[in-house]
């Protein structure tokens, strides 16, 4: 099952160009991409799947991570995929989402401009089971690393500390990592480098080796991958 959501573990999300793109990565911070947010946005996906007759998935847990590209004049596109999973929901949502017409495009001063959205779709919520004010994110949880947060902070620092004699100068770091649906950390990765070589590579290999457990991230009780991503800032005399 391939998704991919976005935790942090310090520090929020932030939307920042160097230029200016033709579409977004992200909307930017504190802007909605549906009039009434996510909770009309799911009320309006089940009165289309009552009106059109659509049929339930018979896979119950199917879930799939569908991304639109939003328009200057509202319109969208549907990213379509090659999936071999959770192809109920994905063509579930490449049906109906034509007829979604509350799409608000991203602004940036001032300007509405193309920007990309996610938004996750979990079938078996939005026919019977469906009910007023349903919102996916009241049903998410983050991955979790035994012993909590502060344990994994404990534990990449010991390792750290363990190889840190041989580094000279240090740096500042944007560290990123998935925590699959099995609990295992994978793609263990720079999102923003110091440009100091010994460093970045210690930081890197003091993820690597922590032994510590996860459990997945959930959505509706289904195991999702997860992206985490803190930055790292040490001087080193």
């Amino acid at each position: 099952m391939k998704k991919l959501l976005f935790f942090t573990l310090l520090g929020s999300l932030f939307f920042a160009q160097q230029k200016t793109p033709d579409v977004y990565e992200n909307y930017p911070k504190g802007q909605n991409d549906y009039n009434g947010g996510n909770v009309q946005f799911y009320k309006e996906l089940h009165e289309l799947i009552v009106d059109k007759k659509i049929q339930p998935c018979e896979n119950k847990e199917e879930l799939y991570l569908a991304k639109f590209i939003v328009y200057p004049d509202a319109t969208i596109k549907l990213v379509e995929e090659k999936i071999e999973e959770d192809k109920c929901a994905y063509n579930l949502i490449k049906e109906l989402a034509i007829y979604l017409k509350g799409w608000k495009p991203a602004e940036v001063e001032g300007k509405k401009v193309s920007a990309v959205t996610k938004i996750l779709i979990f079938p078996d919520a939005l026919f019977d089971k469906y009910s007023n004010g349903y919102d996916v994110l009241n049903y998410m949880s983050p991955p979790n690393y035994k012993g909590g947060i502060n344990k994994f902070r404990v534990d990449f620092m010991s390792n750290v500390s363990s190889r840190i004699s041989s580094i000279s100068g240090g740096g500042k770091v944007l560290v990123a990592f998935d925590v699959n649906e099995k609990g295992e950390i994978e793609n263990i990765r720079l999102d923003e480098k110091s440009g100091n070589t010994s460093f970045d590579d210690m930081i890197i290999n003091s993820i690597r080796m922590i032994r510590g457990k996860w459990s997945p991230g959930m959505v509706h009780g289904v195991p999702v991958k997860n992206k985490f991503q803190f930055p790292v800032n040490l001087n080193i005399n």
